[in-house]
């Protein structure tokens, strides 16, 4: 969805919508790089976690705005 349209339904800065974005994209490199070079691999599940908590935060927004399609 553009961010156009986010700010429109919600009062939704550019800097919240941008830095979930950031969240994610670190989240999946936790998800990758501790297991590809063998460093602290414990810290791969709590990677996991945290994008599960961010999905269902995306989620719950997008069925609260009415968003059926994307949710």
């Amino acid at each position: 969805m553009p961010l156009e349209q986010l700010k429109g339904r919600w009062s939704c800065r550019a800097c919240s919508c941008g830095s979930s974005g950031v969240a994610e994209v670190l989240g999946a490199v936790g998800l990758i790089l501790p297991a590809l070079l063998r460093i602290r691999p414990g810290l791969t599940p709590l990677a996991a976690a945290g994008l599960v908590i961010i999905m269902i935060g995306a989620t719950v927004i997008m069925l609260v705005a009415g968003d059926l399609t994307t949710a």
